[in-house]
């Protein structure tokens, strides 16, 4: 009877324990979103799909300068959105590592990961 219920205790948290690790993996995952669209200038007032096309763009683009005009560009376009909707954005984008030339985002600072 012991046995039956060390097994049945044991098949339990087998059954469980995937279960936990899909939920720690979607907050991570949810984290990392998150930090990456804080990263885009007025983030709160795009869609997803302009989200997703703005990091697609930020990849093909060839250098830092094309970016930064780019970035510029970005930034207006959203001081403009946010005047039309009465929404107050931060003057300056957050500060940023930038984007490595194979598109995938730098740390912020030096050391950070």
């Amino acid at each position: 009877m012991r046995n039956n219920t060390i097994i049945r205790l044991i098949v339990s948290i087998l059954a469980i324990a995937p279960l936990a690790t899909y939920a720690a993996d979607s907050e991570v995952q949810q984290r990392v979103e998150s930090q990456a669209q804080s990263h885009i200038y007025g983030w709160q007032l795009m869609s997803e799909e302009e989200r997703k096309e703005y990091r697609e763009k930020m990849r093909k683009m060839k250098n830092e300068e094309a970016r930064e005009e780019f970035r510029m560009q970005h930034q207006q376009m959203m001081r403009e959105r946010a005047m039309e909707r009465d929404i107050e954005l931060p003057s300056a984008p957050a500060e940023r590592g930038g984007m490595s030339p194979d598109g995938d985002m730098m740390p912020d600072h030096p050391g950070r990961q």
